[in-house]
């Protein structure tokens, strides 16, 4: 029976990658802080963990039961 790190880690990935995006959508607004015009951006992490915990529904999980 080998592991798979997609369902083992759930949605622990995403959400690292999706703080390692929004890192360097901060940085830039930094970086841009006294360029005239310039907008700053964010991401809301409710709304991205809400979209990937939709795509991730599989249902109830079912175990099986050895003993």
């Amino acid at each position: 029976m080998s592991i798979s790190f997609d369902r083992a880690l759930g949605i622990h990935e995403q959400a690292l990658g999706f703080r390692a995006q929004r890192a360097e959508v901060l940085a830039n607004n930094i970086a841009n802080a006294d360029t005239p015009h310039y907008k700053a951006r964010d991401l809301q992490f409710a709304t991205v963990l809400a979209e990937q915990s939709a795509k991730s529904q599989r249902g109830p999980v079912s175990l099986n039961r050895t003993d």
